[in-house]
């Protein structure tokens, strides 16, 4: 395993705004999925007393990825697409961003958010969909708990 294979996987569904996937999960612009993500990481890096987490360490430290490189979400291609992920990302640590990814990949749900399972060479979490419609994130705690998930697949990353 490389040392970029030790990273863990941030996988989405796609992005709307670009096909590049440079710009998977990306932390710009505000209140896009990457950028609540990555602000769920700042905010804990700072509850512990840390100064957060910069946008641009998120953007290369986490590997990110979405199942689809287009900027269109169909859910039968996505199987296709995500029957060859599982494959590539035999070995690896990924956190799921929604269950459409978890049904894309063909995996089984865990029985919580943020509740780590393995399956299909994968170790893997499912992680509530961080668009500003997933209304999981009204609870302060889910925010927390999914921003304390990420700050440790952060720093498991960069071997902290």
């Amino acid at each position: 395993m490389t040392e970029a294979d030790r990273r863990t996987v941030l996988l989405g569904m796609n992005n709307p705004l670009s096909s590049d996937q440079y710009h998977a999960l990306y932390p710009a612009p505000e209140g896009c999925t990457g950028w609540r993500l990555w602000r769920m990481l700042y905010e804990a890096a700072q509850a512990e007393g840390g100064a957060g987490v910069l946008r641009s360490s998120y953007a290369l430290v986490l590997d990110r990825r979405n199942v689809l490189p287009g900027r269109e979400w169909d859910a039968r291609t996505a199987r296709r697409y995500g029957a060859v992920l599982v494959d590539e990302l035999h070995g690896r640590r990924v956190v799921l961003v929604g269950v459409s990814v978890l049904q894309a990949l063909g995996l089984t749900r865990p029985g919580d958010w943020c509740r780590w399972v393995e399956e299909a060479g994968l170790t893997y979490t499912l992680v509530p969909h961080a668009s500003g419609r997933c209304r999981e994130y009204n609870d302060p705690a889910m925010r927390e708990r999914v921003g304390r998930l990420l700050l440790g697949e952060y720093r498991r990353s960069v071997g902290l």
